[in-house]
């Protein structure tokens, strides 16, 4: 019986060696990102102006929201990974981007919790970039990753280190290495929030733009539509977290974040219900909510009616910067509050009224 478990026990625990010895490599060239707490890393990008590094994006922006930066900001920005290169240069002013990859309806009242109210005669504007899955989709917080902050940042340290075992796999070390040898991950993150793709940009100044396939297009629309419905937990999170922001002083303007329109129609062939459902709801839901501006999803949605292009489109679901720009140049003309607006679908607005 020895002899036959020998083999057995050699190969796990060459097996358990083999993945101790790349685990470690791991976490040791993913430090930065794994290990630095949330206060040093926003000092340290107004100090350097940037880093190829992240650390846990929805911790970044629960400290980002209470930092003074964010709060001497004339414009705020809370989405998904749609908004993450919205900035000044974009906006037209100071912006603080609390934008989070996958946010959705729940993750968006966590975030207007998480702000304070603007000082005293403040009304910085506060931009809510919406998406379809911000209905259906529930963002996963790491509730222990705060409470370990609070408590205690040496356990917080270890439980960040345990929890990358939840992802850690062989393609993280291939990605890990990729990263080193092309010194970064290619995204550079900014004290304001956002985030820019040099990569891609430089690419696009040289004149090269991706190939965004059908087959591309429609699988990236099947994974976000299909097997979903809209909850109402969620739409009352929406609701929520809306009369949150208004209630603490902000004048809130929401509009659905621009796709390519390959995308829009993708999904209005194969999910013609679960396109619309959402946007009729928004739409009917935004008469009763306190809102500074409305922009209608038939106003936003497809980024060819703002003037975008496939030159435009970061991947089949993103569009860029350069499109962005064009959006609030257009749309949202000034960053000051103004009486209650309607914008419709042929972009005209209605006349001014008050919320309930």
């Amino acid at each position: 019986m020895r002899l036959r478990r020998t083999p057995v026990s050699l190969f796990l625990l060459t097996t358990g060696v083999l993945f101790a010895v790349t685990f470690t490599i791991f976490v040791i060239a993913e430090r930065e990102s794994l290990l630095t707490q949330p206060e040093p890393y926003i000092e340290s990008l107004k100090r350097t102006g940037s880093a190829s590094h992240l650390i846990a994006m929805a911790t970044w922006k629960h400290f980002l929201a209470r930092d003074p930066l964010c709060r001497g900001a004339e414009a705020l920005v809370i989405g998904s990974s749609r908004v993450g290169e919205v900035d000044d240069t974009v906006v037209g002013t100071s912006v603080c981007n609390l934008f989070i990859d996958g946010l959705s309806a729940p993750g968006f009242t966590r975030v207007a919790d998480d702000l304070p109210p603007p000082a005293p005669g403040r009304h910085p504007v506060m931009y809510v970039a919406i998406d379809h899955f911000w209905l259906w989709d529930k963002d996963e917080y790491d509730e222990v990753d705060l409470a370990l902050l609070a408590r205690s940042r040496t356990l917080w340290k270890v439980w960040a280190v345990i929890r990358t075992l939840g992802f850690f796999n062989m393609s993280s070390l291939r990605e890990t290495v990729r990263r080193f040898r092309d010194e970064g991950s290619g995204n550079l993150y900014y004290p304001d929030g956002h985030l820019t793709h040099p990569r891609y940009h430089a690419r696009k100044r040289a004149g090269i733009h991706a190939d965004l396939s059908r087959a591309a297009i429609e699988d990236i629309v099947s994974a976000s539509f299909k097997g979903r419905r809209v909850r109402e937990a969620h739409l009352r999170a929406f609701e929520t977290g809306v009369r949150h922001l208004a209630e603490k002083g902000y004048a809130v303007r929401v509009y659905w974040n621009p796709v390519p329109a390959p995308y829009i129609a993708s999904a209005r062939r194969h999910f013609p219900e679960l396109f619309q459902e959402p946007i009729a709801i928004v739409d009917r839901l935004a008469t009763t909510l306190p809102l500074d501006r409305y922009l209608a999803g038939d106003q936003t949605l497809d980024s060819s009616r703002l003037g975008c292009t496939e030159w435009d489109y970061y991947d089949p679901s993103h569009v860029d910067a350069d499109c962005l720009r064009r959006l609030y140049r257009t749309a949202f003309r000034d960053v000051t509050a103004t009486p209650t607006t309607r914008v419709g679908a042929d972009g005209d607005a209605t006349t001014p009224r008050t919320n309930t």
